[in-house]
C-alpha cells in the first residue's frame, strides 16, 4: 500500500483493483479503479475510478406554509451525513431553489457550510410575493453524495384587522345593545364575522352569532339581552381567514348586565 496526499492506494489480492483509502477517515474506502479490464473489453489508457461507496447525504427543508404579504419567512435546513462523526463533517453548502411552476428552478439562498452543523439545521430568509415553491440543493463530489430535499410550498396571505363598536356598555335584561364594526382591507359583502362573548373572570368565549359584511366591509349585530345572568362580560368580532387572508379579531367591548 502507498500514500499520496490525504489517500492510500493498495492492489487488492487478485492484483486486478487499485483500492482507494482515505486515512484521515479512519481508512474509509472511498471506490477503487480498475487495472485489469475484462478480456472481453479493449484496454484502456485512463483507468475508471468507481466511486462505490460515497458518504450519503440527508437533506430536508420545513417552513411555514403560509407568510403574511411582504414579510419574509425563515427556512430550515437540516443537513447530515450519517456515515460520518461529528469531527470529520464536510463543510458542504446548500442552496434554496424556488419555482412557481415546478419546471424551472432558480437559487435565491444560500446556506453556507450547512453540512457542518450535523443536521442541527441552519435557516434561511426568504420572501415569496405569490405562491411559491422551494425546494433545498446540495451538491455532490467525488467523496459525498448530492441530495435534494422534497419541496415546500409557500402561500403569501394579507393581514386582516376588525373593529368593534357598541351602542351602550350596560344594557337590562330585555333591552338590545347595537354591535358594528368593519373588517380591513375591503372584502366582498357576505363575508363572515363570528361575534361573540365570555363573562369577567373567564377564558372561554362562546359565539353569540355570525353576521355577514355589507357594504364591502361593514357588519353589525342586534344583541337582544334576555335570559344571560347579570354580571360583567366582554364582547368582541372574530374572522376565520381563509387561503388570501390572515385571521383576526377585535379589541374586546365591556358590557354590564343589570
Amino acid at each position: 500500500m502507498e500514500a499520496g496526499s490525504n489517500y492510500w492506494y493498495g492492489l487488492d489480492a487478485t492484483q486486478a483493483a487499485l483500492f482507494v483509502f482515505d486515512h484521515s477517515k479512519d481508512l474509509a474506502q472511498l471506490g477503487y479503479i480498475n487495472v485489469a479490464p475484462a478480456l472481453s473489453e479493449p484496454a484502456s489508457d485512463t483507468p475508471e475510478f468507481t466511486p462505490d461507496l460515497l458518504y450519503s447525504a440527508k437533506l430536508r427543508l420545513t417552513g411555514p406554509q403560509t407568510v403574511v404579504r411582504g414579510q419574509h419567512v425563515d427556512l430550515m435546513i437540516q443537513l447530515s451525513y450519517p456515515q460520518i462523526d461529528y469531527w470529520s463533517l464536510p463543510h458542504t453548502n446548500a442552496v434554496i431553489e424556488s419555482s412557481l411552476d415546478g419546471g424551472t428552478w432558480s437559487t435565491v439562498a444560500t446556506a453556507t457550510n450547512a453540512g457542518a452543523t450535523g443536521g442541527s439545521g441552519v435557516q434561511v430568509s426568504v420572501t415569496p410575493l405569490v405562491p411559491t415553491l422551494y425546494r433545498a440543493v446540495v451538491e455532490g463530489d467525488w467523496e459525498n453524495a448530492g441530495a435534494t430535499s422534497d419541496v415546500i410550498t409557500v402561500r403569501p396571505v394579507t393581514s386582516t384587522s376588525l373593529s368593534i363598536h357598541a351602542s351602550a356598555s350596560t344594557v337590562r335584561r330585555g333591552h338590545r345593545v347595537l354591535y358594528s364594526g368593519v373588517i380591513r382591507p375591503n372584502m366582498a359583502n357576505g363575508t363572515h364575522v363570528v361575534v361573540e362573548i365570555r363573562r369577567s373572570g373567564s377564558t372561554t368565549w362562546k359565539a353569540l352569532a355570525t353576521r355577514h359584511t355589507f357594504s364591502s366591509h361593514h357588519w353589525s349585530y342586534s344583541y337582544l339581552q334576555g335570559t344571560r345572568a347579570r354580571g360583567t362580560y366582554y364582547v368582541r368580532a372574530r374572522y376565520a381567514g381563509n387561503s388570501r387572508y390572515v385571521a383576526s379579531k377585535s379589541a374586546s367591548v365591556k358590557l354590564v348586565i343589570r
